[in-house]
């Protein structure tokens, strides 16, 4: 396979993996995780930089507008 069909089905996964765990985001933080995890597949690599880089900050604004909930 050419490398440049690899790199468009990578692209094309990815992108259906944002489009399923993002929009679940605000549903729960776990849906962050999974979504890292479904990246890391798709890229054959665990990489944390990406993670902090790509999700750090979803699950930062969770915990910020979750220490305002009142239980």
């Amino acid at each position: 396979m050419p490398r440049t069909r690899k790199k468009k089905n990578r692209y094309l996964l990815n992108k259906l993996v944002d489009s399923v765990f993002h929009p679940l985001f605000n549903v729960d933080p776990s849906y962050i995780f999974y979504d890292f995890f479904a990246h890391c597949l798709v890229e054959g690599e665990i990489n944390i930089e990406k993670f902090m880089k790509y999700n750090w900050r979803y699950l930062e604004k969770w915990m910020r507008d979750r220490k305002h909930w009142k239980h």
